[in-house]
């Protein structure tokens, strides 16, 4: 008795449920990553919409113009955040699309959300930037240390 056609490629008693089983975990753990950038994305660019977000050294748009005081970086990030949105709402669609799919998709997807999601994210900072840069600089000092109103 001769094997289905479907069966003909493979080996008898070689099992293929490891090999599944491995690509599935590979999967779940680069929608983990896509998840984790996603929400970091649309928080940032949430906060920076409704000028919640604190002047920081870690998120939003930080350049040298948008650090130099708080109304700069408020009125910076709050132009950056629709592109930022935009890039986190593009790692969530990429999460939607990720499951079940095979290696050679799910690096598709994988490539191209973060692709379209770094520059974004990229288009919205000069954006940010621009602005803080067009704004008049702080009157008495630099405004970004502790020496603020220090004559």
């Amino acid at each position: 008795m001769t094997a289905p056609t479907v069966w003909a490629g493979r080996r008898p008693g070689h099992d293929h449920s490891r090999a599944l089983l491995i690509a599935g975990e590979r999967n779940h753990k680069c929608n983990h990553c896509l998840v984790i950038a996603g929400v970091a994305l649309l928080a940032v660019g949430l906060l920076g919409w409704r000028q919640r977000l604190p002047r920081n050294r870690f998120a939003g748009s930080r350049t040298p113009a948008t650090l130099r005081s708080d109304t700069a970086f408020i009125a910076a990030n709050r132009v950056a955040a629709p592109p930022i949105l935009a890039a986190g709402v593009i790692y969530a669609a990429a999460v939607g699309l990720a499951p079940g799919t095979d290696r050679p998709a799910l690096t598709m997807i994988v490539g191209v959300a973060g692709t379209g999601a770094f520059a974004l994210a990229l288009a919205g900072g000069l954006l940010g930037h621009r602005v803080a840069a067009a704004m008049p600089p702080p009157a008495g000092g630099c405004a970004g240390c502790s020496c603020r109103g220090a004559g």
